[in-house]
């Protein structure tokens, strides 16, 4: 049996960027109207966690940041909203809680940047380099 609250844990080294309420908005005759029941959207530096608020447990989603390719906020049936484009060629739209939109996709955007590069910290210091240069051209 799957728990799954281990999909929704974080991992080492995963920091929380933002926890927004929202729900999938999906096309009609009539404009986009919103799915229910709302989804519990986490952020993180590494994945997007999708959890159904519902009674009985769902199965969350977890999307991780490198399978993204854009997020964009957009106006859906004169409600804002996130499209969320990912590699495999699926487009997912989110209505975000009021206010909440710019922040969403912000988050979404920080995610998918690569981590900046880290500085080179020498184990050894340079004078045990050159101790060792000496030692080796003695033999």
């Amino acid at each position: 049996m799957v728990n799954f609250m281990d999909i929704t844990q974080l991992q080492a080294g995963e920091k929380r960027f933002g926890e927004y309420l929202v729900q999938i908005a999906r096309p009609t005759a009539s404009g986009w109207v919103a799915s229910i029941p709302p989804i519990s959207g986490t952020i993180t530096n590494r994945r997007l966690i999708l959890v159904p608020q519902t009674r009985r447990p769902y199965p969350p989603a977890s999307i991780p940041g490198v399978y993204i390719l854009k997020a964009t906020s957009i106006t859906l049936s004169q409600r804002r909203a996130v499209q969320i484009q990912l590699k495999i060629g699926y487009i997912l739209n989110l209505f975000v809680g009021w206010g909440q939109g710019e922040d969403f996709a912000a988050h979404l955007n920080m995610m998918m940047e690569p981590p900046p590069p880290q500085p080179y910290n020498p184990v050894l210091s340079q004078e045990s380099v050159l101790r060792m240069i000496e030692q080796i051209s003695q033999l």
